[in-house]
C-alpha cells in the first residue's frame, strides 16, 4: 500500500468514526449528515459541469449539491466535499490549500470519496458474504453491488481496480451498456438518470436562523444574510420552487 493510499484510507476511517459508522458497512451519507447539527446540505440546480461545493464558516459546514445529478453522483459529490471540509481548513476556518496544489488536492478528494463510500473492509465482506468472484461478475451482481454502496458503476469499477480485484479489460467490460443491462436484469434505470429537483435544504442552519429572527434576536436583513450564506436566495427573494433556474 502506498503512503498516499494509506493516508486517504485513514482519513476516511476518521470521518466515518466521527459519524459513528465503522468500515464494515455502507453509509447513507445524507442520513448521517442530517443527524449532525453543524451541517447544512443544500440541493441546488447547478450547471451540468458543477457537481457541488462547500464552505466552512465559524464551525458550521455547508455543502451544496447539484440537485439535477443522479443519486450516486450526489452521494459521491457529498463525500468529496467532506474531504475539503475536514482536511482543507485550519482551526480559524481558513481554506489552506495553495492554488498550485489544487489539482492534487481534488484528486485526493476523489480518492477519499471512493474510500469513504466503499471501505475496503465492507467491500471484502460483501464479496465473501455473497460468494462473488470479482473478475467474473454478472450484470445482476454489478447492479446489486453499486446500489448496496450507493455509488455509480464507474466509482465501483475504480474501487475494484484499486484493490486489484479486476483487470483493465474487465473494467472496460463492466462499464458498458449499464442501463440496458440493468433493464435486462429487472432493475429500473432511475438510479442512473439525472433528476430535475428544485431547492431543498436539510440541517438545522435555516431553522435556527428563522428561530432567531422570530425571537427578535436578529433583524430581517441579518436573516437574509444567513439564508444567502446557505444559498437559499429563493427564500430571500420569494422565488417559486417551480420557477428555479435550471442553468
Amino acid at each position: 500500500m502506498t503512503k498516499n493510499k494509506a493516508e486517504i484510507i485513514n482519513k476516511s476511517v476518521y470521518v466515518r468514526k466521527i459519524f459513528g459508522i465503522d468500515n464494515t458497512k455502507p453509509i447513507d451519507i445524507f442520513e448521517a449528515l442530517e443527524k449532525r447539527e453543524e451541517f447544512t446540505i443544500v440541493f441546488l440546480p447547478l450547471s451540468k459541469n458543477v457537481r457541488g461545493f462547500s464552505h466552512n464558516e465559524k464551525g458550521h459546514k455547508v455543502i451544496v449539491i447539484n440537485a439535477n445529478d443522479t443519486k450516486p453522483q450526489k452521494n459521491f459529490s457529498c463525500a468529496h466535499e467532506l474531504y475539503h471540509l475536514y482536511f482543507n481548513y485550519n482551526e480559524d476556518n481558513k481554506y489552506i490549500v495553495k492554488e498550485e496544489d489544487e489539482k492534487e488536492n481534488e484528486k485526493k478528494a476523489e480518492q477519499f470519496a471512493g474510500a469513504f463510500l466503499i471501505p475496503q473492509e465492507a467491500l471484502y465482506i460483501y464479496i465473501q458474504d455473497n460468494d462473488i468472484n470479482p473478475n467474473n461478475l454478472s450484470q445482476k451482481q454489478l447492479c446489486e453491488m453499486e446500489r448496496y454502496f450507493g455509488v455509480s458503476r464507474t466509482a465501483l469499477v475504480i474501487k475494484l481496480l484499486e484493490e486489484s480485484l479486476i483487470n483493465n479489460d474487465k473494467a472496460e467490460q463492466y462499464k458498458k451498456n449499464v442501463k440496458l443491462n440493468a433493464i435486462k436484469n429487472g432493475f429500473d434505470t432511475e438510479y442512473y438518470e439525472q433528476t430535475e429537483d428544485n431547492y431543498n435544504t436539510t440541517g438545522e442552519y435555516i431553522k435556527l436562523a428563522q428561530d432567531l429572527y422570530e425571537r427578535g434576536k436578529i433583524t430581517k436583513s441579518k436573516l437574509n444574510d444567513y439564508l444567502l450564506d446557505a444559498y437559499r436566495s429563493d427564500l430571500v427573494y420569494n422565488i417559486p420552487k417551480d420557477n428555479n433556474d435550471k442553468n
